[in-house]
């Protein structure tokens, strides 16, 4: 059995029901309730769920939003299905409806549903704040995959987020960001960063670093560094450098070395030098040597005390180094023969 009902029609032209305005009061009517009601069904809240995903690899997650194109993060927000009954109040008008409340204003709605099908909606409070909070979440989504839109938050103070759980953010475009003033950025935990293209970091001022733990960076192409200053290092420990290839050190200017107790080299082949003048300075200069030769044009010579011991001395003047290992060897040689001829 239906409700009784009330109703005021004031149709475009007699006869139209339901065409300029109506109202309703109390049970449903099926006609002109069910050509009004049919209007409405793109704004009756439907039901739907979403899941969030787990991120455990960056790496992979990365590689699929670039192989991906139309890839996204859900989030778990869902809404609750309503199927509204057709009995109660309906108003309706074809042209423009005018509220206006000079006091307060209170609804207490099941649930509520909006549909603005020809134009904006604009929200404006004049002198007090606006609020909005949703038990199940709060989702604000602007066009569509085939037509774009924008959302754009402006706040002339402070905008403080807090999410008490993770937080997915995903960039399909570019992403300008402008900070005038301090930023300070605090992780308690890991750190990852993925750049898949160039990077450039420019900085106008003092960088300080501290790491407290070990420190890894590994480099599969050629590094450039231009200081054009001073450097100082301090290293409390070993260092070790390990150089397969070719090192290749040129200084413009002084090149001073310092070291205590001890500075050991080791050269498995062939260690040569050509310099314009050498000077050294020592307390005490011991070498051993199997072969040590020397081809000097001018020699001096000045010392308190010349101690020398030799099983074979020779002097040649500006005999070639290839001439003096020569007469070295031949008179070694000569030295073995006659000494054998002695005993036999």
């Amino acid at each position: 059995m239906s409700l009784p009902y009330a109703r005021i029609d004031v149709p475009v032209k007699f006869g139209d029901l339901g065409t300029g305005s109506y109202l309703r009061l109390g049970g449903y009517t099926a006609e002109p309730d069910q050509d009004i009601i049919a209007t409405f069904s793109e704004v009756i809240v439907q039901q739907s769920t979403s899941t969030s995903t787990a991120v455990d690899d960056l790496w992979a997650v990365a590689r699929a939003k670039k192989s991906t194109t139309n890839a996204k993060m859900d989030i778990a927000i869902s809404s609750t299905a309503v199927t509204p009954d057709e009995d109660g109040v309906i108003l309706k008008t074809d042209k423009t409806m005018y509220v206006s409340v000079e006091n307060a204003q209170l609804n207490r709605v099941g649930y509520l549903s909006t549909d603005v099908i020809k134009g904006d909606c604009l929200f404006d409070v004049k002198q007090g704040a606006f609020f909005a909070g949703g038990e199940q979440g709060v989702s604000i989504v602007a066009g569509s995959t085939s037509s774009p839109a924008n959302i754009v938050l402006e706040a002339h103070g402070y905008i403080k987020q807090t999410a008490h759980g993770p937080t997915d953010e995903w960039t399909y475009g570019d992403k300008t960001s402008r900070v005038k003033g301090t930023q300070k950025d605090y992780t308690e935990g890991e750190k990852w960063s993925y750049i898949d293209g160039y990077q450039f970091s420019e900085n106008k001022g003092t960088k300080d670093a501290w790491v407290y733990g070990s420190s890894n960076s590994v480099l599969f192409g050629l590094e450039n560094t231009l200081k054009a200053s001073g450097k100082a290092e301090l290293i409390i420990g070993a260092s070790i450098a390990l150089n397969v290839g070719l090192a290749l050190k040129l200084v413009l200017g002084g090149d001073y070395k310092i070291v205590f107790p001890m500075d050991f080299k080791m050269v498995g082949g062939l260690d040569m030098k050509i310099i314009i003048s050498d000077l050294k300075i020592a307390n005490s200069d011991f070498k051993i040597v199997n072969f040590d030769g020397k081809l000097p044009l001018t020699k001096a010579t000045i010392t308190n005390l010349d101690t020398k011991t030799k099983a074979i001395g020779a002097t040649l003047g500006a005999t070639t180094a290839v001439n003096v290992y020569t007469a070295v060897h031949n008179g070694l040689f000569d030295l073995k023969n006659k000494v054998a001829n002695v005993f036999s």
